[in-house]
């Protein structure tokens, strides 16, 4: 994405916090060279999407950084920890 070309992942993993389907790139099924087949086709028939993906993709990739990205998984941390503290916090009142 940083280098401007249109992206084709797996939708697993850490490109899913990056690569939006069908707005900046397209995710396939993991494992699946038919599926991965059919995107790259599809971006090589449509010109006009694949730069599309691959304007948005550059414009996502200048606006990040590493303030950014940690900044984003430590709210991520924290939003599990408070899900497993109300999580616990549930239980704990529910018991005899």
């Amino acid at each position: 994405m940083a280098c401007g070309t249109a992206v084709i992942c797996a939708d697993t993993g850490g490109v899913v916090d990056t690569v939006e389907h069908e707005w900046n790139g397209l995710r396939c099924e993991p494992g699946s060279a038919d599926a991965f087949s059919a995107a790259l086709e599809r971006l090589y028939r449509h010109p006009e999407l694949r730069k599309r993906f691959a304007a948005r993709g550059l414009a996502h990739s200048l606006r990040q950084s590493w303030d950014t990205i940690f900044s984003e998984l430590l709210a991520k941390f924290r939003e599990a920890e408070d899900a497993e503290t109300a999580t616990r916090s549930t239980n704990r009142h529910t018991r005899g």
